[in-house]
């Protein structure tokens, strides 16, 4: 008797063309190809509007992965990389360019940084850095409230996010207020077309009676997110 695959595809032209291509993708493409090629394809008239994720889950960490992260924070690389963020952030501060292209956020309800990537930093240094900043975040009064990586389409380009999210432990103050300490934290490494673009740290908080004021979100960047360990 044939085989029910071959019959089925024999009948099937237009299917078993698009599962040659599906396998010939999953063979030989980054994943970024993969799922812009897999779109243009099968969904050629879909227009995504809201940045819908086309993936979303949460990071996963092997040990391999932990032992590279361990390795990188203590190399002196990242000690002078590190070094040269914090003076750079010093810069943004007073309104001066660095050559590290940090740039401030100030709001009402509030405050963090954005870097762009640029020649000095390596391919996957923006990972490491927010993975860092978590683990520094953590040593703090926080717990981890999500870490995920999400792939969204936007303006034509595919766009990579690894985001971290982190909360103080919420507990009431002498006056009987939630104390928010500096505030809720994310984090998060942004890739467009695969290429590192940016990272950005952002510290929001509340201004209600419920809650205490929350703690200088520039005291939380100087002397935790770039100190070392």
């Amino acid at each position: 008797m044939e085989n029910i695959t071959k019959i089925y595809f024999k009948n099937n032209e237009t299917l078993k063309n698009n599962f040659l291509l599906f396998k010939f993708l999953v063979k030989n493409k980054t994943l970024t190809d993969f799922f812009k090629t897999i779109k243009n394809k099968f969904f050629p008239q879909k227009i995504n509007n809201w940045n819908e994720p086309i993936f979303h889950e949460p990071i996963k960490e092997s040990d391999a992965d932990k032992e590279k992260l361990i390795q990188f924070i203590n190399s002196s690389r990242f000690n002078n990389l590190l070094q040269t963020l914090k003076h750079s952030y010093q810069l943004a501060k007073i309104g001066e360019l660095s050559e590290n292209h940090i740039y401030i956020h100030k709001s009402n309800g509030a405050y963090g940084f954005y870097l762009s990537f640029n020649k000095n930093f390596e391919t996957n240094d923006f990972s490491f850095l927010a993975k860092y900043f978590r683990l520094k975040t953590l040593e703090l009064a926080y717990a981890l409230y999500s870490s995920e990586k999400i792939i969204v389409e936007k303006a034509q380009k595919i766009e990579e996010t690894e985001k971290h999210y982190l909360k103080p432990n919420l507990v009431l103050d002498e006056d009987k207020k939630m104390n928010q300490q500096f505030g809720n934290v994310l984090i998060e490494c942004v890739k467009i077309e695969s290429k590192p673009s940016y990272l950005k740290v952002l510290i929001t908080f509340y201004n209600d009676f419920n809650f205490s004021k929350n703690l200088n979100p520039d005291d939380f960047i100087t002397n935790h997110l770039l100190t070392l360990r």
